[in-house]
């Protein structure tokens, strides 16, 4: 297939269709884990592209960790373990898939892991305008709290403002990462019913021990934040709760 006309801006976003439609493909299982894609003239024909482009959106899934490239062994899926998982693009193909509950379990499982530190450090670290930062952020959540077009950004916000206001450069080097986390949970809730009135008072205590400096305070407002958002989250996907034995969520974030 002859090379698409209109540049190299053309080809970014044929490759960016492409990596999307190989994308959901593999996430989705339909190109198995292991499993060698077919050759480049077939998908050439299949995607309607010419080599160049399909070599931008191979080396775009070989970023995202999705594809080995070896020569003589050919395009190779690799092993999940080996996924961006935080990734945007990976995240938004792992929900095409469907939400499962072992999903929702590692996705408040790594929130759990740092957000109550981050609010600890952001009590004990921040300056003056961090804390103001984040007195902003919760006022414009708690404007937006029954707009559902405008509250995952205002949620977002909110927390990553709290991220900031560590002063701690590792922090704040996986604020990507936070971010894809916090959207991607937050974005799951969304659709099952409006931010309730309990879980901006659960926001307000956080906010109000952070600016008070008790940092110890605002670690433990964020984890039961956590535990009530897990459970409400589950529930409202149908999805079965936590085993007999293990600490037992009530809400969502």
């Amino acid at each position: 297939m002859p090379p698409e006309r209109g540049g190299k801006r053309t080809i970014d976003t044929l490759s960016t269709r492409v990596m999307h439609e190989l994308g959901r493909r593999i996430v989705g299982g339909e190109i198995p884990i292991g499993a060698s894609l077919p050759i480049e003239p077939e998908l050439c024909r299949q995607h309607r592209v010419s080599r160049t482009t399909l070599r931008e959106a191979i080396k775009k899934l070989h970023g995202k960790g999705l594809l080995s490239l070896a020569p003589k062994r050919g395009t190779r899926v690799r092993p999940e373990s080996a996924w961006s998982q935080l990734d945007g693009d990976v995240m938004a193909w792992r929900l095409a898939r469907g939400v499962d509950r072992d999903m929702v379990r590692q996705l408040y499982e790594i929130r759990a892991a740092f957000e109550p530190e981050a609010c600890r450090l952001a009590a004990l670290n921040g300056t003056e305008a961090d804390h103001a930062e984040i007195d902003a952020r919760f006022a414009d959540l708690a404007a937006n709290h029954l707009d559902s077009s405008a509250v995952v950004d205002a949620d977002v916000a909110f927390h990553m403002a709290v991220i900031a206001a560590t002063r701690n450069v590792f922090f704040l080097g996986l604020g990507g990462a936070i971010r894809t986390t916090l959207g991607t949970s937050f974005e799951l809730g969304v659709p099952t019913k409006p931010f309730p009135s309990s879980e901006l008072r659960r926001h307000r205590l956080i906010k109000d021990a952070i600016l008070a400096r008790r940092g110890d305070l605002a670690a433990e407002h964020m984890r039961a934040l956590l535990r009530n958002s897990e459970t409400t989250l589950a529930a409202a996907l149908a999805l079965p709760v936590r085993l007999a034995g293990r600490p037992r969520p009530r809400g969502r974030a």
